[in-house]
């Protein structure tokens, strides 16, 4: 009668264990992390990129950017919504031929630390009116152009605080 009385307390204190540790441990998100269920970004940073560029390698979590020179860039001191209104103002031609001239000025590379988790967002269309959803490390492409935010609590290396990855065709 003990070991049975026994046997049916250690069960419902493991179930009760594995629910804990299951549900309630496992809830809490990150405050600015992605969304994966729902595919809901993650919210940028207030403050510029410190590093805008095309990938040039990825091996790991370490990211080769060639990183672009901004002073070319004509809406580089804008606004938000005053570099989408310049942009609204020039035809798709003129457009693509502004992110060519700034993504051919360049500052040399530098390598950036992407760790797991990382809250990132990706464009999924051109254009400044494109939904910007949940993005991730896969959907990080050599060739692919991205804004970073650097970590500023790491002195020693470039680690990424949030990355958004831009859409390329």
């Amino acid at each position: 009668m003990n070991k049975t009385i026994l046997a049916i307390v250690a069960i419902v204190i493991l179930g009760i264990g594995s629910y804990y540790v299951g549900t309630v441990l496992n809830s809490g998100k990150k405050v600015g992390s992605n969304d994966a269920e729902t595919g809901t970004a993650a919210v940028q940073p207030e403050r510029k990129p410190e590093i805008y560029g095309k990938i040039k390698s990825i091996v790991g979590n370490e990211v080769v950017i060639t990183k672009t020179d901004s002073s070319v860039d004509p809406t580089a001191n804008m606004s938000q919504s005053e570099k989408q209104k310049y942009m609204q103002s020039l035809d798709e031609a003129e457009r693509l031929k502004l992110k060519e001239t700034i993504l051919n000025a360049t500052l040399g590379d530098v390598k950036v630390v992407m760790t797991v988790g990382m809250p990132m967002s990706k464009k999924v269309a051109q254009g400044p009116e494109a939904e910007t959803v949940a993005g991730s490390l896969a959907d990080l492409k050599v060739g692919g152009v991205v804004s970073v935010w650097l970590d500023a609590s790491k002195t020693d290396r470039n680690v990424a605080e949030f990355v958004k990855i831009a859409f390329v065709n």
